[in-house]
């Protein structure tokens, strides 16, 4: 099997671009017969021309085209690991582009990129909020590195999904309200209440709308805006309840308060990338930092289950 060096290789492609041996040699820093007898040497080794020879320079034959053409994507590959020696070697700085839907760009995302970034303050974040189609686009077209969704994988599509946590659905209520004090509540209890609703599309609008339908419930009065923290806002005002993520509802303000819904409602939240770009250095260094996260915080879940159950057998309850 014929194994032509890096030398070799590189002479080739610079005899193929100018078609001239004079050429590739001052291109190369080297003299042209030091390239004639590298590609004169190479041909007997392929057992086939590379190129003819004629009176104004030298042009690919056939399979000297052909094997070219093998080359140059080669070629880029070893580029692409150059460059992620490069950029390994010189550390990670850069710019982390991320997308998601608005929600979890006001939360999830955002609480997990500031993670991220107490690890690696050199890095620059850049974060855009899309809808669910144009999130999956943007990273299989590469302007994205990571996404995160909320749901089910995107059909049609082979991106990564990694699991990363849930979504809650809590009711959103005022201190002074009559149900801050509950500890849950029924949805069809609301009925007639002053509601504050997500614009749609949003999947805790179908959410609510769909609950009201099977319950019977409606409101006496809808308020329509476009994220959750206007949302709480409105709510903490007194201008009514409203469904909203339970994790938002508790770092908003004391004024608000959740209250569990009989009926749970939740859903799975994942981050979403193109594994062919993982070994882009921004990307997996972002990947490695993430699973290593992950397995610390199962740790941390297992030392807590391992406490609690020695609890229960310190303390066990009395007849």
């Amino acid at each position: 099997m014929v194994q032509p060096d890096g030398r070799t290789i590189e002479i080739f492609r610079a005899v193929a671009a100018t078609g001239s041996a004079t050429r590739a040699a001052h291109k190369l820093n080297t003299t042209q017969p030091n390239i004639t007898r590298a590609i004169g040497a190479f041909e007997k080794e392929c057992g086939f021309a590379l190129f003819e020879r004629g009176r104004y320079g030298m042009t690919l034959t056939t399979a000297g085209a052909q094997l070219l053409d093998v080359v140059q994507r080669q070629w880029a590959g070893l580029r692409t690991v150059a460059k992620a020696i490069a950029e390994l070697r010189a550390g990670p700085p850069g710019t982390l582009h991320a997308t998601t839907i608005p929600f979890l760009a006001e939360g999830a995302l955002t609480s997990l990129i500031g993670d991220y970034l107490r690890d690696h303050p050199e890095i620059a974040v850049s974060i855009k909020t899309e809808t669910i189609d144009s999130i999956v686009s943007d990273i299989e077209m590469g302007g994205s590195d990571i996404g995160m969704i909320i749901g089910p994988q995107p059909i049609g599509t082979d991106l990564q999904l990694l699991p990363f946590g849930e979504s809650r659905l809590a009711l959103a209520v005022p201190r002074a309200h009559g149900l801050a004090n509950r500890t849950s509540v029924d949805f069809s209890e609301l009925h007639g209440e002053r509601f504050v609703q997500l614009a749609r599309p949003n999947h805790i609008r179908t959410a609510t709308e769909a609950m009201m339908a099977n319950r019977g419930v409606k409101p006496s009065l809808v308020h329509e805006v476009s994220i959750q923290r206007t949302l709480l806002a409105l709510v903490s005002q007194g201008a009514g309840i409203g469904l909203a993520d339970l994790a938002m509802i508790q770092s908003c303000s004391d004024d608000v308060v959740p209250v569990a819904l009989d009926e749970s409602m939740s859903w799975p939240i994942s981050l979403i990338y193109n594994s062919e770009r993982a070994h882009l250095t921004m990307l997996g260094t972002f990947l490695a930092w993430f699973e290593r996260r992950q397995r610390a915080a199962g740790r941390h879940d297992e030392r807590l289950s391992t406490r609690d159950v020695g609890q229960r057998v310190t303390h066990p309850v009395m007849p």
